[in-house]
């Protein structure tokens, strides 16, 4: 009985630990990558919004699909990832070939936030800047997050894989 109590009594330290901890991070963050590219603002602006084939060129995306028959401010698209998971996104700011945002629309998640993508014409190319600006909203998903993260930003990752293309 006494090793029942000392292992249930770990457990709880431990569980506890991992919550405190998990509520000590912060609940938003915002990470900011930037990528020259070999094309033009106007291919870029084009590549970027060709939703269709992005699975084609993210390793982690399995497809994309339009979810309204909007394009520009407020279209809708889920992604579909290879892992069996999606997610709702919706264009909620829009300049035309310079600058527009995606916001996360599943109010369900354990996470929240946005995507923003700046053009910025360059000698031989463009500048693309992909701002990612999200909240993590539970303490034991935001410990898990701050464990396991790399120091590697999707966005940055986003960059590497678009700058293939």
């Amino acid at each position: 009985m006494k090793i029942i109590t000392i292992i249930i009594a770990v457990l709880v330290l431990a569980i506890g630990g991992f919550w405190l901890y998990g509520s000590l991070q912060p609940v938003a963050y915002s990470k900011t990558a930037s990528k020259d590219l070999n094309m033009t603002p106007l291919e870029t602006w084009f590549k970027l919004h060709d939703y269709e084939a992005m699975g084609s060129w993210h390793p982690d995306i399995d497809s994309v699909v339009w979810a309204n028959d909007k394009y520009g401010l407020n279209a809708e698209y889920i992604y579909y990832f290879v892992s069996g998971d999606s997610l709702r996104i919706r264009t909620t700011d829009y300049e035309p070939f310079t600058y527009f945002a995606t916001t996360i629309t599943d109010t369900t998640l354990p996470f929240s936030g946005n995507w923003t993508y700046e053009l910025e014409e360059i000698p031989g190319g463009t500048r693309l800047t992909v701002t990612e600006n999200s909240e993590i909203h539970g303490a034991f998903i935001r410990a898990i997050y701050n464990l396991v993260q790399s120091d590697t930003s999707t966005a940055e990752k986003f960059l590497t894989y678009f700058s293939q293309l």
